[in-house]
């Protein structure tokens, strides 16, 4: 106990003397520790002047890349079709497609080509830039190159029937039976040759049916398809008419009746039958071509002459009306 005491004496006595020293001025040294060093976190803020650009990064290493591609008709491949590589109009390489209807050129240096896949249902052909970016990759899909086409003919004469309607028809891909009847797709009409054609045809089953007038000939059905691309579709039409008509006494029109009336073909075949009680007469299930009319008495009937009738039945004029105007002798001779 009266050791801790003197010690705390001494302290006190060391303290005073350090204070004392301090304030007095003399030759002691007396300063405090330095303080400990504090972080200070500093939130800059961004200066709109100035602009900062981030240096790109090295380009890829430029290197001639693959002219490639494939050939098909919709989703169908197309194996052994020819393509062929063109630079400047001048054919380069040429080579057929894989099973797989695939092809490729290899490696090719940068530039403009022309490029042209051909098969036994037509060819195509693209342009393009080729560059030493990445592969040229070149599809084609052909699957609207198909054909139907053909003619419509008269049975009894073997002429090309013109103006005929023939439709096109496809089987919707509906489910129901009763909504897949056929939709007609497209018409035409014969040229003066009798011939038709609808082309840039998907792949697929089709019907076609010829029409004259209001009157359906025929339809018939056809398919096209990668190795059937082009259908003949044609059409021999056993077309009939008829010659109708009155036989009237001019000028009141009234109508004569056992009047007997001739009808002459091309090759001066001869038909002939004798008018009604009001005057009309026909002539039915005639071949298309040119006629000629005439009438005469019967005689201890009446005393008049007719005029020379001339009509022709064509596949747009199949019921030809033709009146035959008949004179008084007596008023006329």
């Amino acid at each position: 106990m009266k050791l801790i005491h003197t010690l705390s004496v001494l302290l006190l006595i060391f303290a005073a003397a350090f204070l004392f020293g301090c304030s007095s001025g003399g030759n002691s040294t007396c300063s405090l520790p330095a303080p400990l060093p504090q972080e200070i976190a500093i939130t800059p803020t961004p200066d709109p002047s100035v602009t900062i650009t981030v240096a790109p990064t090295e380009p890829t290493t430029l290197v001639d890349r693959e002219i490639r591609g494939s050939v098909s008709a919709g989703t169908s491949p197309i194996a052994n079709a020819a393509v062929t590589l063109f630079v400047g109009g001048a054919r380069l390489a040429a080579i057929t497609t894989a099973a797989d209807g695939t092809y490729t050129f290899g490696i090719r240096p940068a530039g403009n080509y022309e490029i042209t896949a051909t098969t036994n249902f037509g060819s195509r052909t693209q342009l393009f830039t080729h560059t030493q970016i990445q592969d040229s990759i070149i599809n084609f899909n052909l699957a609207k190159v198909g054909e139907i086409n053909g003619t419509v003919r008269n049975l009894t004469t073997g002429e090309p029937v013109p103006n005929a309607v023939v439709a096109l028809q496809q089987e919707n891909a509906a489910k129901t039976v009763s909504e897949k009847a056929p939709t007609t797709i497209a018409t035409t009409i014969t040229n003066e040759n009798g011939y038709y054609e609808f082309t840039s045809l998907s792949f697929g089953s089709y019907t076609v049916t010829s029409t004259i007038g209001n009157t359906i000939i025929e339809t018939k059905t056809t398919e096209i398809n990668i190795t059937n691309p082009k259908s003949i579709v044609d059409f021999i039409i056993d077309l009939k008419g008829s010659i109708s008509g009155k036989t009237t006494l001019f000028p009141e029109n009234t109508p004569l009746a056992g009047i007997k009336v001739y009808l002459v073909d091309k090759d001066g075949q001869i038909a002939e039958t004798i008018s009604a009680e009001d005057g009309t007469y026909k002539f039915e299930n005639l071949p298309l071509g040119p006629y000629t009319l005439y009438a005469e008495y019967i005689p201890g009937n009446y005393p008049y002459y007719f005029d020379i009738a001339s009509t022709q039945l064509t596949p747009t004029l199949i019921n030809s009306i033709t009146y035959l105007i008949g004179y008084d002798h007596g008023l006329y001779e």
